[in-house]
């Protein structure tokens, strides 16, 4: 099984019968009034006219199509709700915890028997056409969606509906299987079995971040391979490889961003994989890339953020107000992002990291894209936060940078930690009495060839 799609629009429900009469009053207002223009209109606008009737009728009748024919999707691991040909959500596999036949006590539907948005009153996420053959969906754990202008909902429910609700609700559970199916396989193969879901005790108590045993293949190639380390609160721990050598996908599992073949990550005590929301409550992370909305303005983004973080709008928007005018983007507020720069768009980014105070932030090439003065206002961000007890791994190919910053240093080669330490110990390690940190880092990288993914 690869995909199945099933037509959200119920047979002769409102919806279905108004699309269709509306089609049929547009195809007849061409019949007559086509006619009439070839007919009445002055030669020289005629054909003017014509032309853009007929333009106007086929987006019209194409559009009232895409509605009718329009069909969620479930793929191998993931539910796509549609409108029309637009995505409205999509909902992995692995979050649903069960379907089933349902009705809405009072659902808020439009005249049309369309409502697609969230539902104060159900406190559910609706794509529904009707009230007709309604399907529940409910989730393993609340998941936060984004609405239209500067809201958010948190929900554990999603109502929909579908033509033939019988077949949906078989095809979506024989898919939810077999992508559990597929999971154990993959954690059956790996060297470390995946721990259970539940809080593991960190027998560090200093540590904010404890990683054990972690591995990632993709295909037969081993991104990471048993990695396990350790990020203390105080501490700014840099995290160093040469491209390819696994330290984004290792950030990234870290994150929760992508599932690991094997090991544990916690977070303050916290599993990822196990208690992932208290764990994510403790972390900022800004991406090599930044990751922003950008049809938000700057000011919509970092307030949608901090929500989601659980601030209130009033603090979210102190905070917010406050980090525009940390990076000197007060005057951009307005602006949409898609319009930033590089350089503005990283700032953005590293705001959104750090506007909920995390107790570990995590940062992928920080410097990358920033003036000298930014650059310059970050590297003291990081030293303010390691006295501030908080952890910060941060990773960077500038080993100036990191030799300036970092209290240790991990050096990632082929997705295996081959060293670790202060950078007195590193000198040891590599029996070397350079006080260069990049002839060090090439000293102890020499030999083992180029990674297979960042």
């Amino acid at each position: 099984m690869k995909t199945v799609k099933f037509s959200y629009v119920p047979r002769n429900s409102d919806y279905r019968n108004m699309m269709q009469a509306l089609r049929l009053v547009v195809a007849l207002e061409n019949a007559i009034v086509l006619p009439v223009v070839v007919l009445f209109v002055s030669w020289s606008w005629k054909w003017a006219v014509v032309t853009g009737l007929a333009l106007f009728s086929l987006y019209a009748l194409a559009s009232l199509t895409f509605e009718l024919n329009g069909k969620h999707e479930i793929t191998i691991s993931e539910l796509i709700l549609r409108h029309g040909k637009r995505a409205c959500l999509r909902v992995p596999l692995g979050v649903i915890a069960s379907a089933r036949l349902a009705r809405i006590n009072r659902p808020p539907l439009k005249p049309s028997g369309m409502y697609i948005g969230y539902s104060e009153s159900e406190k559910a996420y609706l794509v529904i056409m009707g009230k007709t053959n309604l399907i529940q969906i409910d989730l393993k754990e609340e998941k936060v969606l984004p609405l239209k202008g500067n809201k958010f909902c948190e929900t554990s429910k999603i109502f929909i509906t579908v033509d033939d609700p019988d077949e949906f609700l078989q095809a979506l559970d024989s898919f939810c299987k077999e992508a559990v199916s597929k999971k154990e396989e993959l954690q059956a193969g790996a060297d470390y079995k995946v721990a259970p879901a539940r809080p593991i005790e960190v027998t560090n108590g200093d540590a904010i971040l404890v990683v054990k045993n972690l591995t990632k293949r993709f295909g037969h190639v081993k991104a990471v391979t048993n990695l396990s380390l350790k990020v203390k609160k105080g501490e700014v721990y840099g995290f160093l490889g040469e491209n390819g050598a696994g330290k984004t996908t290792t950030l990234k599992m870290v994150t929760g961003l992508l599932p690991p073949d094997a090991g544990v990550v916690i977070i303050g005590g916290n599993e990822v994989w196990g208690n992932g929301l208290e764990a994510k409550r403790l972390l900022g992370y800004a991406p090599d890339v930044p990751l922003v909305y950008e049809r938000l303005t700057a000011e919509e983004f970092l307030v949608f953020i901090a929500r989601l973080h659980g601030l209130d709008q009033a603090d979210a928007e102190r905070k917010t107000e406050g980090w525009l005018e940390t990076f000197q983007l007060r005057e951009f507020k307005d602006e949409l992002l898609s319009g930033f720069s590089l350089g503005m768009l990283r700032k953005i980014s590293l705001a959104a990291a750090l506007i909920h105070s995390p107790a570990l932030v995590l940062m992928d090439e920080p410097l990358n894209g920033l003036d000298v003065r930014a650059a310059r206002q970050v590297k003291d961000m990081i030293i303010q936060m390691r006295g501030q007890g908080k952890g910060v791994l941060l990773t960077t190919h500038t080993l100036a940078v990191a030799q300036e910053l970092c209290d240790r240093i991990g050096i990632i080669s082929c997705g295996s930690l081959v060293a670790e330490g202060t950078y007195e110990e590193l000198r040891e390690v590599a029996a070397s009495g350079t006080a260069n940190l990049e002839e060090l880092f090439l000293a102890l990288t020499a030999n083992r060839g180029g990674g297979h993914e960042s």
